[in-house]
């Protein structure tokens, strides 16, 4: 099945059936809810990294995560923090 097919068959779908779209994104809200409150803080052994004291023009930062790794990343500073 190709892509063009499946999308066209998903939107039919939720063409004819309109809650399945709100559905879908309770599922999203509550899998997104469920890795930034639960799973996030469970893969790390001291906590998430969390800027204390930022310095100035650092901007926005991010965490990296791999497995048994995580790292902040400062897209600023262009460097880990």
């Amino acid at each position: 099945m190709s892509k063009q097919a499946l999308v066209s068959s998903l939107l039919r779908l939720f063409i004819k059936q309109p809650k399945l779209i709100f559905f879908a994104i309770f599922l999203v809200g509550l899998w997104f809810a469920l890795e930034v409150m639960l799973w996030r803080p469970q893969m790390s052994y001291m906590g998430i990294p969390q800027v204390i004291e930022a310095p100035k023009g650092s901007g926005i930062s991010h965490i990296l995560r791999n497995d048994g790794f995580m790292l902040e990343y400062s897209e600023g500073l262009k460097n880990p923090l």
